[in-house]
């Protein structure tokens, strides 16, 4: 990663916010694709865009269904919350790795990692060296959660320019 591949925010929810309003919404005709349950805040900033919001429901293990929110998008924004909040659930590396081969250029991915640190599992990594390879990747993190820093409201994101 090159430092201009990363972008500061006020926490990470201020990402959250920006990702939504550049990739959905009726300007750009982009759809969000979450998982149900998940982090709430970019389903509220993109409905206050006047983005449609297809919720897909998470698997028998909580995990994301990454196939059906593949389908469900349309050149907009996929958000991925791993760890999931408030599940605390991850989905499999190999399942993301290979989802964000599979998703089309056009389709953004965001994927939230404001709790990789907790994350013990050997079946959980960052996909932040996937950024290099994958122009429409955006990885999420924040400060918020760890360090004894949640008033400092510091988060980042890592993409490509």
């Amino acid at each position: 990663m090159n430092r201009d591949q990363i972008l500061l925010g006020d926490g990470s929810g201020e990402i959250l916010k920006l990702c939504a309003e550049t990739f959905t919404g009726p300007k750009q005709q982009g759809t969000l694709v979450v998982g149900d349950p998940t982090f709430e805040a970019i389903i509220n900033n993109a409905s206050a865009n006047g983005a449609e919001v297809v919720k897909v429901p998470l698997t028998g293990t909580f995990s994301h269904d990454l196939p059906k929110m593949a389908a469900g998008a349309k050149e907009g924004l996929i958000y991925v919350c791993n760890p999931n909040n408030p599940t605390a659930s991850i989905t499999p590396k190999n399942e993301v790795r290979d989802f964000i081969t599979k998703t089309p250029r056009q389709t953004m991915i965001l994927v939230d990692e404001a709790y990789f640190h907790y994350a013990d599992s050997p079946d959980y990594e960052s996909v932040i060296p996937l950024v290099t390879d994958h122009p429409n990747l955006i990885v999420s993190r924040t400060f918020s959660k760890i360090y004894g820093m949640a008033g400092l409201r510091c988060g980042y994101c890592v993409a490509q320019r």
